[in-house]
């Protein structure tokens, strides 16, 4: 027996006879799903940009809603001319910055190592 695949949609209206509310993500057999989304019932979900993310309020004035938006921009500064290359390359830090204790334990190695040279 194949396992059933499930994906997660977001549901723009009830769709009649099922348990499913409007407004709100539900995670549906993936046959269901393209379903309900061919029906106009549900859209398929999107990761959308983090709270914390650097010039977060002036990507979403350029249209920039989603990851997957961000990933397809080509140029930031063709969006807006408020995204230069510093807001560039603090977006890209974000992505690919050190998990904290990682970092924090690096740093208290490399002060062990300074104190012991001494």
């Amino acid at each position: 027996m194949a396992k059933t695949k499930y994906i997660k949609i977001f549901f723009i209206k009830a769709p009649p006879g099922t348990g499913y509310h409007a407004g709100v993500v539900h995670r549906v057999p993936e046959a269901k799903a393209k379903e309900l989304v061919k029906a106009g019932y549900a859209r398929a979900t999107t990761p959308v940009l983090p709270t914390d993310l650097p010039h977060r309020d002036k990507l979403i004035a350029a249209g920039v809603e989603t990851i997957d938006d961000l990933y397809a921009a080509k140029d930031l500064k063709e969006l807006s001319a408020d995204l230069d290359e510093a807001a560039e390359k603090e977006i890209a830090e974000f992505f690919y910055k050190k998990p904290k204790s990682r970092a924090k334990a690096k740093s208290r190695a490399k002060a062990k190592s300074k104190e012991e040279k001494k």
